[in-house]
């Protein structure tokens, strides 16, 4: 079996996020996280069709306002950006890097790589035998603000 085929990725749709967040029991405080999230046109893998896709999830970054996003640029490990990359299943990515870009009313030219250990599918996901497929996947696409939504837990306790 090959690998997903990484190289052949055409980045089709997707969306910008913004959520305000905190949790007095795991200790998160009040902060706004932002996600990126692209999905793929459909690629066969193994003689079938799978729609492949990013996604960045609890990044902060030094912007509040979603209409200055343009020019702001985040890379690093898993400490800095949880991302993944799905097809059958999330693999996480030990390193991403996410660039906005130019700004088109609520939409911006978003530019995603991420280096990420692809587990195989016919192979024991554990153990010396396990399979990885080391990948550098690229998204080029212009994705859409899609707003924020506001989210706590606290206690209430006195």
């Amino acid at each position: 079996m090959g690998g997903v085929p990484v190289d052949r990725l055409i980045a089709k749709d997707g969306s910008i996020r913004a959520m305000v967040f905190e949790n007095e029991f795991a200790g998160v405080e009040r902060n706004m996280f932002w996600s990126v999230e692209i999905n793929f046109a459909p690629v066969v893998y193994d003689g079938e069709e799978v729609q492949p896709s990013m996604s960045a999830d609890w990044i902060v970054l030094p912007v509040r306002d979603w209409r200055k996003l343009q020019g702001v640029t985040i890379n690093g490990d898993r400490d800095t950006i949880e991302a993944s990359f799905y097809v059958f299943e999330h693999d996480l990515a030990p390193w991403s890097e996410i660039a906005f870009g130019e700004r088109h009313g609520r939409q911006f030219d978003v530019t995603f790589n991420m280096k990420v250990d692809i587990l195989g599918l016919d192979e024991p996901s554990e153990g010396a035998d396990v399979s990885v497929q080391e990948a550098f996947v690229r998204a080029q696409i212009t994705l859409p603000y899609q707003g924020f939504s506001i989210h706590s837990s606290l206690s209430t306790c006195s």
